[in-house]
């Protein structure tokens, strides 16, 4: 009993440890090249902007925070 109690602390202990959070968002949009695009997080009843990005001529968007975004709806 007591090698499972330890063996489940030590787990609970390095979960966080081995966490990832994605701080990276990739979008791809047609007809969107060389253009500014917003990420808004809607929380309650409004909207907010998030973060913002330039749309290289592929189309590609790329949203990247060092510390990541929160969890929730997001509106492009």
């Amino acid at each position: 009993m007591r090698r499972w109690s330890s063996f489940v602390l030590a787990c609970l202990l390095l979960a966080p440890a081995t966490a990832q959070t994605k701080c990276r968002l990739e979008f791809r949009m047609n007809g969107a090249a060389n253009r500014m695009v917003y990420l808004a997080n809607y929380y309650g009843n409004r909207i907010y902007y998030a973060d913002s990005a330039k749309v290289d001529p592929q189309g590609n968007a790329v949203f990247a925070r060092v510390n990541g975004y929160y969890p929730g709806l997001y509106a492009l």
